[in-house]
């Protein structure tokens, strides 16, 4: 009886020992091979992806604009003004150069100009007899004489004063200025500006553009217009500007550079577009940088694990590997890739 008991025992620990045996090597964990890139990943999902490709990755800045007169010219009497007796323009009326902006009426400038006429007479008569009885070598006769000339002087400004009734336009144009609240019966100075005047023969394109201190004098850009603009025209131009000011070459202060617009010339315009353009908008365009005849990419497409770039290209067979790469200038939301993918690749986005 012993004797089975022991064996019973025996057998038993045997049976115990196997067992905890099976349960310690099933709570080891396997050995983990270390990943490398490529790394095959594999999967039957799918992707949106992108193609490799190779071409001229081009960065362009775009600003607006607005075709203005390069100059522009106030209209003023330059003699003793006078009460307002009509007006004919306004501000946005096309003038030619000579047409009348404004009329005087002069009643009091011709009634003191025959005043002076008159006054010029008597010194006339006073010279001749004090010439007849003093002699020319005397005091009185050269006393008469500088009383003519400040008479004569006088009779000058008044006449001219009355015949400048009309205030004329001093070039061709567009009438961009027009005194405010100027109304029949005021009373206007001499070199008052009562008018400005811009001459839309010569124009040019104004930005003020956040963008335009990207620019630099005699960068060459592209302009886009819509020709006959005023004549209802649909069809958009494009011509060569030069930029002859920026932001920072302007004459205003170092305060204001941020205020100071970019000023792009068009040489190439001719006399019906300089006309019609006047105040029309403008599209400008200037290449900034460029990489030709390189591989790119969406620039999402390129992942980034600390130092490493890497993509993710799907294979013919659905597998994915990643890949690492480098990359070059970003441009316009496209990267060059320098090495690591080949053109053709299929690459996941997500």
């Amino acid at each position: 009886m012993k004797k089975i008991i022991r064996r019973s025992a025996a057998c038993l620990l045997a049976v115990l020992t196997a067992l905890l045996a099976a349960g310690c090597a099933y709570f080891y964990p396997e050995e983990q091979a270390q990943l490398e890139v490529p790394l095959s990943l594999g999967s039957s999902v799918n992707y949106t992806t992108v193609t490799v490709e190779r071409g001229d990755l081009i960065r362009t800045l775009t600003l607006s604009g607005r075709f203005t007169a390069s100059e522009s010219y106030d209209a003023y009497f330059t003699t003793g003004g006078g009460r307002i007796e009509k007006i004919y323009a306004n501000v946005g009326s096309n003038v030619q150069k000579g047409d009348i902006l404004l009329e005087l009426n002069n009643d009091e400038a011709v009634y003191q100009l025959e005043q002076a006429k008159l006054q010029l007479e008597i010194q006339k008569l006073q010279l001749d007899q004090t010439k007849r009885y003093q002699g020319v070598n005397s005091v009185a006769y050269k006393t008469g004489e500088l009383n003519l000339q400040i008479a004569q002087m006088r009779v000058d400004r008044l006449e001219t004063q009355a015949n400048d009734r009309y205030l004329y336009a001093p070039v061709t144009g567009d009438v961009t200025y027009r005194k405010k609240d100027l109304a029949v019966g005021d009373t206007v100075s001499a070199y008052d500006t009562l008018f400005v005047v811009a001459d839309t023969s010569e124009i040019q394109i104004v930005s003020t553009d956040n963008a335009a201190n990207q620019l630099s004098v005699g960068m060459k850009v592209n302009v886009v217009f819509r020709r006959g603009y005023r004549m209802g025209g649909a069809n958009n131009y494009g011509v060569e500007g030069i930029v002859v000011q920026t932001p920072a070459s302007s004459p205003t202060g170092s305060s204001d550079i941020d205020k100071a617009p970019a000023i792009i010339k068009v040489p190439t315009l001719t006399e019906s577009q300089t006309i019609s353009l006047y105040g029309q908008d403008a599209m400008i365009t200037v290449e900034m940088e460029a990489r030709e005849d390189v591989l790119y990419l969406p620039s999402d497409a390129v992942k980034i694990n600390g130092t490493q770039r890497y993509v993710r290209v799907l294979n013919a067979d659905n597998s994915v590997i990643e890949k690492s790469v480098t990359t070059g200038l970003t441009i316009n939301s496209m990267i060059e890739i320098i090495s690591g993918v080949d053109e053709g690749e299929v690459v996941i986005l997500k």
